[in-house]
């Protein structure tokens, strides 16, 4: 018998290519502000984005409460904190994460296998999104995989005020795909979001690693792929 009844997927960096569309992204952000490009431009801001975004994911950035806006302010306050060095508030802040966001539109990218990976699997399971990406921009990037028809769930972190790997998004995905912990595989390429959620809240999860990272032995995946198709045949 069938053990999965949904497989879900993170987007960024599993289905699409996020760091070209982030160093593409921020180049804009940068030419906007009339600075210096330097060459490490896109590295530095990935690095510093990937810090920011595991400081939020484990609660060390605080939100003032006078804040109704959660997402626009979570989401400029690291223009200003990675341009320190330039007169930034938070209102141009704002400004240089509306810029960066289109700008990621202009530049979405499938990984190879993505197309082909859903389509197969769309009579087999049902498909999910689950992403702490921007919840505007999932339609855009599944339309350009050719796979929104498929996909029967989408779960954003913004629509629920956490990102993986906290309990509250997970039991969430849960809730909306209608299945229990065993009948789900989450499928994504962040061992701090994805496979730690899924290993602290029991759910099987599949680590997307295309680039043949070394596995830390904290991180215990359900299994691991270095391409998409090879889900495929592994399921």
């Amino acid at each position: 018998m069938q053990k999965y009844k949904v497989i879900a997927f993170d987007m960024d960096n599993t289905l699409v290519d996020d760091t070209k569309a982030r160093e593409y992204a921020i180049t804009k952000v940068a030419e906007y502000l009339q600075i210096p490009i330097a060459d490490t431009l896109g590295k530095d801001f990935m690095e510093f984005d990937d810090f920011f975004w595991h400081e939020w994911e484990i609660g060390k950035i605080i939100i003032p409460k006078d804040v109704a806006d959660w997402v626009t302010y979570i989401r400029s306050k690291r223009f200003q904190l990675f341009f320190k060095d330039y007169p930034i508030d938070i209102k141009k802040a704002e400004t240089l994460y509306h810029i960066y966001s289109e700008s990621i539109q202009e530049c979405i990218i499938p990984f190879n296998g993505a197309k082909e990976t859903l389509h197969a699997l769309k009579n087999k399971y049902k498909l999910g999104i689950a992403t702490n990406g921007l919840k505007k921009l999932v339609s855009k990037k599944l339309d350009v995989i050719e796979a929104e028809p498929f996909i029967s769930y989408i779960v954003c972190s913004e629509d629920i005020g956490v990102n993986k790997p906290n309990k509250l998004f997970l039991d969430t995905l849960l809730q909306v795909c209608n299945v229990n912990k065993e009948e789900i595989l989450l499928v994504g390429d962040s061992l701090t979001s994805d496979i730690l959620g899924g290993m602290e809240n029991g759910i099987d999860t599949c680590w997307f690693n295309p680039n043949h990272l070394p596995l830390p032995q904290e991180y215990e995946p359900t299994m691991e792929i270095d391409h998409l198709l090879e889900l495929t045949r592994k399921l």
